[in-house]
């Protein structure tokens, strides 16, 4: 037999307390903040460009997206996804995450801008892979960057803010995008985005001193 638990209300009551210490860490630690911030940001205004792919790809590129073509454009960003995580814990590991932070940013702005300008479909093969490459690479390193900074009493419960904006934002974005198709077109949507992701790149400052006492104790 299971262990006896908890009341389904207590349970609920200590998750919302957990939450509430993640937000009180973000609150007192500016890199906390800072990367939370930047890592919604980008989620929200950049990345629906994800969603937006197989309407840019059908519209500008002219590309079957039933075809294996699309396929390959795809799997070339997903490739580049890959390429990009990898290099994170490899030949840049011994460099300062901030620095390939901004450098990626900087990188995946001007790779999605190309990608919003091109109406032939035979350069958008290698641009999407940079694409892919710099997005992940930024994504990577933001994350490793959090996670190496945090104490491990407050690590999971500010990953669970990540999580919420990393993964939970780009759906609100994408369906603002979409709202927004009625004024603009889709492929002045993933310029923007572009434009949006070098801004992130030029305003982020991200320190990286370990965290205090005092943010660990705020949140348990």
């Amino acid at each position: 037999r299971p262990p006896a638990t908890a009341s389904l209300t207590t349970d609920r009551l200590r998750a919302i307390r957990q939450l509430g210490g993640g937000f009180a860490v973000a609150r007192r630690d500016r890199l906390v903040r800072q990367v939370l911030l930047t890592v919604t940001s980008l989620s929200f205004f950049c990345l629906p460009f994800i969603g937006l792919l197989p309407v840019v790809a059908a519209r500008d590129l002219g590309i079957n997206v039933k075809g294996a073509s699309y396929g390959f454009l795809y799997a070339l960003f997903g490739f580049g996804a890959t390429v990009g995580a990898w290099s994170v814990g490899t030949f840049l590991a011994g460099r300062p995450r901030s620095q390939t932070v901004r450098a990626s940013l900087a990188g995946f702005a001007v790779a999605l801008v190309g990608f919003g300008l091109l109406r032939d479909p035979v350069p958008a093969y290698p641009v999407v892979f940079v694409v892919g490459l710099t997005y992940f690479l930024t994504i990577t390193s933001l994350s490793t960057m959090l996670q190496e900074h945090l104490d491990d009493e407050v690590r999971g419960r500010v990953m669970s803010l990540w999580i919420m904006g990393f993964g939970g934002t780009v759906p609100l974005g994408l369906l603002a995008a979409g709202a927004l198709t009625a004024w603009v077109s889709v492929s002045q949507l993933v310029v923007a985005g572009g434009v949006i992701a070098l801004i992130l790149a030029a305003v982020c400052r991200l320190s990286e001193d370990r965290t205090g006492p005092d943010t660990v104790r705020a949140a348990r």
